[in-house]
């Protein structure tokens, strides 16, 4: 009998894709994609530090690997999508199997408490829905999907933060998302020479007209800019603590891939986030940073003469500015419309329809506004803007004691500090788009703030060591 559970479930995977597909040659290569990722949950599932990897480079791939539900601008599946399911799904059994207790660390409640204030500001969307555009279960419902990709992503962090208990392990979380981001900043400088002009998939598939910028296969300047920024900032901030002159030297490398990279995406919003970030590097460690980093800036601006034009342009109210600027009264608009409880998770598009906010040419900025604080507010109301910040403060809060504290390495403080740096940047880059909830962000900002809960809770295991609650000041190394 245990022998033919395998052929079994072979034959039922194959009659299961048969009826999705109707077609013999569909059915194959459903059953061989079915099987491919049987697979990959397995060892998943058997290693999870593979799994944890497999999640970090599902970023590189960005919005190559895509798969459209619909026409134009409607719901689309990502390969980070997938891998996230695998990955998270893998962890839930084995700790259903195994391991009956989960690590929530000290930024688990505040984000839990958001997810429990997007759930209801969904549910009293209904209403919203019904003085809109009359019930609409399609829409209802997709907002319930959306709902359930911020809670899939979200568990990210329980379950990154589940497997860190050492300094070590940590160390080893970075240098692998350090990895994958040096990829993305490739892979952007492979298209940035290959295919430059995206007027073309501004026609067919309603992506920006990008012509002439590092857009990576994130396929947009703004979100891959901020991102490199925060890593390029926590790696100035490792590479300044640094001693070894070889590391030095590695660290000092890959930062000038980084920033070279930065710079090509042209994006007026990522410079502003790594300049803000900098400028907390050189408040906190030395002025001469600033002078170092402003003489670098302008010697990129030499070698790249539209990146100051793009700087210069910031004062001026170009078509970029206009838009946003559009952006942002749609959002007061809406929001003046229900101004306490919102509209309800991701139900802003139907709203901003029915209001007439939108021209066909929006259709992929349907669901948000050119700021992230005025989406969530838009959409959860009040209660749910300020559970957020009260996330963000913990965050920043978090980040910046351990960046002073005395319980961590060198390294740990240093890469604290780049955290915070890094989130703060963060922080006002979201201000211009809606960065802090784009996944392909959001998914490493969880892996990030996993790491930091198990350095936080180290550290608060010294502490407690050197105040006498266990017998004699013995060095730690474990995270809870």
């Amino acid at each position: 009998m245990i022998k033919l559970l395998p052929l079994s479930a072979l034959l039922t995977a194959f009659l299961f894709s048969f009826l999705l597909s109707q077609s013999l040659s569909l059915a194959v290569l459903l059953l061989i994609v079915i099987l491919l990722a049987g697979v990959i949950w397995y060892l998943f599932f058997q290693r999870p530090w593979l799994g944890l990897i497999g999640l970090i480079f599902s970023i590189v791939p960005g919005q190559l690997l895509r798969l459209s539900l619909g026409p134009r601008g409607s719901t689309a599946i990502l390969f980070i999508d997938v891998v996230t399911v695998l990955f998270l799904s893998a962890w839930l059994t084995r700790k259903l199997l195994k391991e009956r207790n989960i690590t929530a660390g000290a930024l688990g409640f505040p984000l839990l408490a958001s997810l429990a204030l997007a759930l209801v500001s969904l549910i009293q969307g209904a209403g919203v829905l019904q003085d809109a555009i009359g019930f609409d279960l399609k829409q209802f419902i997709l907002g319930g999907l959306y709902w359930g990709r911020l809670v899939m992503y979200s568990l990210v962090f329980f379950a990154v933060r589940d497997l860190l208990h050492w300094e070590a392990e940590v160390k080893r979380l970075w240098r692998w998302l350090l990895a994958a981001s040096l990829l993305v900043a490739i892979a952007g400088f492979i298209q940035f020479v290959v295919y430059p002009d995206f007027t073309d998939m501004a026609v067919k598939y309603g992506w920006d007209p990008h012509l002439g910028r590092l857009l990576s296969t994130w396929f947009d300047p703004n979100f891959v800019g901020g991102f490199l920024a925060v890593i390029a900032l926590i790696v100035l901030a490792v590479l300044l603590a640094q001693q070894k002159w070889l590391a030095k030297l590695s660290l000092a490398a890959i930062f000038l891939v980084l920033l070279y990279a930065l710079v090509l995406t042209y994006s007026r919003s990522a410079y502003v986030a790594f300049a803000v970030g900098l400028l907390v590097l050189g408040i906190w460690r030395s002025r001469k940073l600033l002078l170092a980093m402003l003489v670098l800036g302008l010697l990129f601006g030499l070698m790249f003469p539209r990146a100051l034009e793009r700087v210069s342009e910031g004062f001026n109210f170009d078509a970029t500015a206009q838009k946003r600027v559009v952006s942002w009264q749609n959002g007061l608009t809406v929001l003046a419309r229900y101004p306490l409880l919102g509209t309800g998770y991701n139900l802003i598009a139907p709203v901003q329809d029915e209001m007439g906010l939108l021209s066909e040419f929006d259709i992929n900025n349907r669901a948000g506004f050119e700021n992230s604080l005025l989406t969530i507010l838009v959409a959860m109301g009040l209660p749910g803007l300020l559970v957020f910040l009260w996330l963000c403060l913990s965050i920043l809060g978090q980040s910046f004691m351990l960046a002073n504290s005395h319980y961590l390495s060198s390294w740990g403080r240093s890469w604290s500090l780049g955290v915070f740096a890094g989130l703060l940047g963060l922080l006002v880059h979201s201000l211009f788009l809606n960065s802090l909830l784009f996944v392909l962000i959001y998914l490493p900002l969880m892996i990030l703030l996993a790491g930091l809960d198990c350095l936080h809770a180290l550290a608060l295991e010294k502490r407690k060591i050197n105040l006498g609650k266990a017998k004699g000041p013995q060095p730690v190394h474990a995270c809870a």
